[in-house]
Parts: structure tokens; sequence; C-alpha cells
């Protein structure tokens, strides 16, 4: 199956870890400032360090990233809101898979900028890549936790995701296949 006709499920956790601390790196303005926090992501097992960016969404990593991990384009794309730049051309890529601590996900979408840095980093990373853990950000202890799902209030069961974009096109699609049948 094309892997575009399956983007919205195709992306999944492949590691059997319900909870874990993944340190943050420190990306570093000059030789004495921390610009920000980096997390070690690898790409088909080439490394590169993502800026955590609360406001984003998804993966988002530098040409050069993609070509190390061999990230074919499958479909060319616009980005803004990366910088003060404006609008940025690049691509949408797959991934077979991306390492984060002990987290591994297989068959995932990355943005690809056609530039050689993503606002001065290899890439940025949004918090909605964890959406099937509840994320703290510990600052002070330079680490990600990642714990279990609370339930849904009244109940006694976890949400899988809390990416209802997702699940809304996947429920939408299940919808037009009943009807059709």
């Amino acid at each position: 199956q094309n892997r575009l006709d399956n983007r919205a499920s195709s992306c999944h956790l492949a590691s059997a870890v319900t909870s874990t601390d993944i340190d943050f790196t420190g990306i570093m303005a000059d030789a004495e400032h921390i610009r920000g926090w980096g997390l070690d992501v690898a790409f088909n097992g080439h490394k590169a360090r993502l800026q955590v960016d609360t406001g984003a969404g998804g993966l988002s990593v530098s040409r050069s990233v993609a070509e190390h991990a061999g990230l074919k384009s499958v479909a060319k794309s616009q980005t803004s809101g990366v910088g003060d730049k404006g609008a940025q051309s690049g691509y949408t890529a797959y991934a077979d898979s991306i390492k984060i601590g002990g987290l591994e996900f297989r068959n995932c979408a990355v943005e690809v900028s056609d530039r050689n840095s993503v606002v001065g980093t290899d890439g940025l990373i949004g918090m909605d890549v964890f959406s099937s853990f509840l994320v703290t950000l510990d600052f002070p202890w330079h680490k990600l936790t990642l714990s279990p799902l609370p339930p849904y209030p009244g109940t006694t069961e976890a949400p899988a995701s809390l990416n209802t974009e997702q699940a809304s096109q996947s429920d939408a699609k299940e919808a037009s296949a009943d009807t059709a049948a």
C-alpha cells in the first residue's frame, strides 16, 4: 500500500515502552550560553540533535540531516512559522526508524527543509511526537519524562493517543469504507 494513502496511521511506536526519561542536551548559542534544549534523535541510524519546540508539530529536519539518513522525498511542501524567514520550501519524507532515548518509531513522516539548518539547528521536534504519553518537561534536571496517560474522567481506560486530528481522519476513512461496502 502507498505510504501517502496510509500516512495518518503509518507512524507507530515499535518499542514496548510505557514510561521513560530522555536526557535533554543543551543547544549552545556560544561557548557559555544555552539557547535551547534538544533531544538526540537517530533517523535510520544517523544521529541528529533536534531542538525541543513546544509550539511545533511533528519532526522537521534540515536537508543535510535528511541526506545523511537517506530520507527520500515523497511530496513537495512549504513550511511557515519557522523563524522569521517566511514560507520555506522543502519536502515530506518517511523515516523507516526514528530512535529517541528508549523509544523507536517506525514509518514516520518527517518534514525536510531545503536549507542546511532549521533556525540554526539540525531540526525541531514537537511534543505531539509523544502524544501517546503524559509529557513532563523537566528543565532543572535536563530531562523529558514520559509516563502513561491518565484515564479519561469517569473511566478506567487511558486514551491510546491524544492526537484527535489523526483519530478523526481515521474514523472518517472507516466510515466512508463502511458506506461504500
